[in-house]
């Protein structure tokens, strides 16, 4: 199962959930802070690409 991020727009927490695509599509994520449903998904570090300054797959791997 993929791990998601979230964020509560009651109370501002951050955490994250290990569900199935089916428990993701059925809503039913809740913040372990303060028990609201009210949360959002949050783009992943790894998904957006962020993390390593310039040490990505394309271009530069020293051949000529």
């Amino acid at each position: 199962m993929p791990m998601y991020e979230f964020v509560c727009r009651e109370c501002g927490a951050e955490f994250e959930e290990l569900l199935s695509h089916a428990e993701l599509e059925a809503g039913e994520v809740s913040c372990p802070e303060c028990g609201s449903g009210k949360v959002e998904r949050q783009l992943s570090s790894f998904a957006s690409g962020g993390g390593s300054a310039g040490g990505g797959c394309a271009g530069t791997g020293g051949f000529t």
